[in-house]
């Protein structure tokens, strides 16, 4: 296995089954389900964080301006930052970048701030949500939380969006861009989306959600956060970190929408080559699975 030149030295994961790595292992092990009703559409599945309150995580000044995801970022990046043992100023601000994943995380602060313009008028709609509206603004928000001065990258690529900023990530900090980079993923539904993607019949009702199933109807949209910290493998042993994970390879491919199974395909095997490790050498492999038929089905193709 060729050596790596990134690892991990620290990760948080915040979601419906805990706020900790070990939480989420306990709950995934136990078989516990956390899809439901949702309280203010019946008949639509989906998962949410129970009681989530930001500041038990991370004092940020204008935190109460963010939305729900950008509070997720926030307080993931910030755990994350605490388990590589640099919190605190453990890295110059010019040494530190964010490579943030979301696809639809500033949709609710955009909606509020359209509807501001439409109801209100342009004198009375609040200013403060314009440039908290734009697709970059949740990373941007935790970039600016902890003095980030390196780099600052959204990525929104769909379902593939965590895998690619990783990938970038891990590129940037081999590249010498940074010291340390945190990649943070965040996603919080907002009521529009979830009743925009049940009028389309995209959504399962509860109880009937399953993935790579024959019966699958239906996805169901959850709120969650992870963060993980990426430095070089010198770096971190020059100051004593340990090494959660190395990072051999990434890969990805564009796909029409009747070569997906294909492009999946390619993409794991370009990953491999890239790692150079074989097919039976994999312990586990995370899916991507969602509850629609057509993709889990390409998926399934492309993993076989």
């Amino acid at each position: 296995m060729k050596p790596a030149a990134v690892c991990v030295t620290g990760a948080s994961v915040l979601s419906p089954l805990g706020d900790s790595l070990g939480a989420l292992e306990e709950g995934l092990l136990a078989g516990r389900r956390t899809v439901g009703e949702t309280p203010d559409l019946p008949g639509v599945a989906s998962s949410q964080i129970a009681d989530f309150d930001a500041t038990r995580y991370a004092t940020v000044r204008g935190l109460r301006l963010y939305n729900r995801t950008t509070r997720l970022g926030i307080a993931a990046t910030k755990l994350a930052l605490v388990d590589a043992g640099l919190d605190g100023g453990g890295v110059p601000a010019e040494d530190l970048g964010v490579v943030t994943a979301t696809t639809f995380g500033h949709l609710d602060t955009l909606i509020e701030y359209d509807r501001g313009l439409v109801t209100l008028g342009l004198q009375r709609t609040n200013p403060a949500l314009m440039p908290l509206a734009l697709a970059s603004a949740p990373g941007a928000m935790i970039a600016l939380a902890f003095g980030a001065r390196a780099f600052s990258t959204t990525v929104g690529d769909g379902a593939a969006s965590g895998v690619n900023a990783l990938g970038l990530g891990a590129r940037l900090v081999a590249e010498g861009r940074a010291r340390a980079c945190v990649v943070v993923g965040a996603f919080a539904p907002c009521h529009e989306l979830l009743v925009s993607a049940a009028r389309a019949g995209r959504l399962a009702a509860p109880g009937e959600f399953r993935v790579a199933d024959r019966q699958s109807r239906g996805m169901a949209f959850g709120e969650a956060a992870a963060a993980m910290v990426l430095e070089r493998v010198d770096e971190a042993r020059a100051r004593g970190a340990a090494a959660r994970a190395l990072l051999h390879g990434q890969a990805s491919a564009f796909a029409m929408d009747s070569d997906r199974a294909r492009a999946l395909g390619r993409a794991c095997r370009s990953a491999l080559q890239t790692a150079e490790v074989a097919a039976s050498e994999l312990a586990l492999v995370s899916a991507c699975a969602n509850g629609l038929p057509d993709d889990d089905r390409d998926e399934s193709e492309a993993l076989a």
